[in-house]
C-alpha cells in the first residue's frame, strides 16, 4: 500500500495541479496490478516523508484487532496525533467503501447452495470495546432531512454552487442548526464531532477553512432569492395562510472599531454595550413562526423607520398569502407615522399603545375577569373609537400593578437619597457646591 501523486490539469483554465490516492498492488493470475483503495482528492496536508508510516498504520487498522493495538506514531506530539487521526479516518473510509470483512472467530461463514452468505456470526467482548472518533448523527440526520425536504440543496445547485460549495454550504447551514458558532467553530465541528460528512458522502477534512468563509459570503449574496424560495416551500409544505405578520428588531455589537463596515454605527445597545459599534437586525415572521424576511440595518437606524421598508418588501416579493395580514409589533415601532401608513395601505395591526392609560378596567360595568388565581387577577375592558375605528383593550393585572408600584418606589427612594447627599454635601469639604 502506498500513496500515489498524479499530475493533472483543469479543462477550463488548463492549470496543472496534483491529486492523491491510496493504492495497493494485487496479483491477478500472472499479472500484478494497482488497485485504488481511496481517492484523496487534491488536498493532502501530510508531508511526503511521512507517507510510508501513514500507509503502514492504515494497513494495521485494516487487519486484525491485535495489530490495531500497536502504536507507530508518538501520540505525545502534535504530528503523531495528526498522523494517527488521519490513518484512523482513511482506514474507516476504505472499510466503508470496499466493505472489507473482519476475520470471524468461528472460521468461514456457512454458504447456501446459491453461494450467498446465510449466516455470519462474530464474538465480541463487550468489556473491551473502544469507541474511536465518536461523533453525533441524530440531530444532523433531522436537519439534513429538513434541508432535502425543502429542496434547499437543489436550489443552491441552481444558483451555481458546485459540489464542494454545496457540501460547504450544507455544512454551514446544518452547523448553525445543530451547533451554532463561528465559521472556525463550525469547521472544527464538521471535522471532529459530526457525522454529517458520512451522511452526504463528503470528507470535510478535504475542505479548507477559507472555503467555509467564502461560501458564507456566497450564501449572503443570494439571501433574497433563498429567503423567498424557502418561504414559498414552507407555505406549500404546511399549507400556511399567513394572515399574521410579526415584526421586531434587535441589535448586536462588535468588539473592534469596524471602520470598513459602513453599517457598524454607535447607537443604543440592547445589551448595554453602547460603547461599541452596533448593527440592527430586523426579522419578519408569520403567525406560525416561520421567517419571511430578514435584513441588517445600521446600528444607529431608527427602529420605527424600518417597518415600511420590511413590509413593503414582503408584498413586493409576494411572500404573503393574505393581501392584508394583521401586523403585530411592539410599542417601540408603533409610532403615529407608522400607524397612519398601515391605515393608508389597509393593513390591520395589533400593538401595545403608546398612549397614557385612560381607563381602569375595574371601574367599568362591562369589564371581564379573564384570569383569577391565588396570587393574581386579570381584568379587561374593550371599547371602539367611532372616529378611527380602532378597538382598544385595557388590561389590569394586580401583580403587574404591584411590580410597577415597586419600581416607582425604588425610584423615589433613590431620588431622595441623592437629594439628601447633595444637601449634606453643602456643609462638607470636597463635595458638590454648584447650585445647578
Amino acid at each position: 500500500m502506498y500513496i500515489r501523486r498524479t499530475k493533472t490539469k483543469t479543462l477550463s483554465q488548463n492549470k496543472a495541479y496534483y491529486t492523491y490516492r491510496i493504492v495497493e498492488s494485487v496479483r491477478l493470475g500472472q499479472k500484478v496490478k494497482q488497485r485504488t483503495l481511496l481517492n484523496l482528492g487534491k488536498d493532502l496536508s501530510i508531508d511526503q516523508i511521512h507517507w510510508p508510516l501513514l500507509c503502514s498504520r492504515i494497513e494495521q487498522l485494516l487487519q486484525s484487532s491485535e495489530a490495531v493495538q500497536s502504536e507507530i506514531f508518538d501520540l505525545a506530539d502534535d504530528l503523531g496525533q495528526t498522523l494517527e487521526a488521519t490513518a484512523q479516518r482513511y482506514s474507516a473510509l476504505i472499510l466503508q467503501k470496499h466493505s472489507i470483512p473482519v476475520e470471524s472467530t468461528t472460521g468461514s461463514a456457512e454458504q447456501t447452495t446459491e453461494g450467498l452468505v446465510e449466516s455470519d456470526y462474530h464474538r465480541v467482548d463487550i468489556n473491551h470495546l473502544q469507541a474511536l472518533d465518536a461523533r453525533s448523527i441524530g440531530a444532523e440526520t433531522l436537519a439534513l432531512h429538513a434541508v432535502q425536504q425543502l429542496q434547499l440543496d437543489q436550489k443552491l445547485t441552481s444558483l451555481g454552487f458546485n459540489g464542494v460549495d454545496l457540501a460547504a454550504a450544507i455544512g454551514s447551514i446544518v452547523g448553525r442548526m445543530v451547533s451554532p458558532g463561528s465559521e472556525l467553530s463550525t469547521y472544527d465541528w464538521l471535522n471532529h464531532r459530526s457525522c454529517l460528512g458520512e451522511l452526504i458522502d463528503y470528507d470535510y477534512s478535504n475542505l479548507s477553512l477559507t472555503r467555509l468563509y467564502t461560501v458564507s459570503d456566497k450564501l449572503l449574496k443570494h439571501q433574497v432569492a433563498l429567503e423567498s424560495f424557502l418561504a414559498a416551500q414552507e407555505s406549500n409544505l404546511f399549507n400556511l395562510q399567513r394572515s399574521l405578520v410579526l415584526y421586531d428588531l434587535t441589535n448586536t455589537y462588535f468588539e473592534g472599531q469596524c471602520h470598513r463596515n459602513p453599517k457598524a454605527q454607535f447607537g443604543r445597545s440592547k445589551e448595554k454595550r453602547s460603547d461599541c459599534p452596533l448593527v440592527t437586525l430586523g426579522l419578519v415572521l408569520d403567525g406560525d413562526g416561520f421567517p419571511l424576511s430578514s435584513q441588517i440595518f445600521p446600528g444607529n437606524a431608527s427602529e420605527p423607520a424600518t417597518l415600511q421598508t420590511m413590509i413593503a418588501g414582503l408584498q413586493g416579493k409576494q411572500r404573503l398569502a393574505d393581501d392584508n395580514p394583521v401586523i403585530i409589533m411592539d410599542a417601540g415601532i408603533a409610532t403615529q407615522a407608522n400607524i397612519d401608513w398601515l391605515k393608508e395601505h389597509d393593513y390591520q395591526y395589533l400593538v401595545v399603545s403608546r398612549e397614557q392609560r385612560k381607563q381602569d378596567p375595574r371601574e367599568q360595568a362591562d369589564a371581564v375577569l379573564v384570569r383569577e388565581t391565588q396570587q393574581n387577577k386579570v381584568t379587561v375592558y374593550s371599547e371602539t373609537d367611532t372616529e378611527t375605528l380602532e378597538t382598544r383593550l385595557y388590561c389590569h393585572s394586580e401583580q403587574k400593578a404591584k411590580k410597577e408600584q415597586a419600581i416607582r418606589n425604588r425610584f423615589h427612594v433613590r431620588l431622595e437619597e441623592a437629594l439628601e447627599n447633595l444637601h449634606t454635601g453643602l456643609s462638607k469639604k470636597s463635595t458638590t457646591k454648584n447650585y445647578e
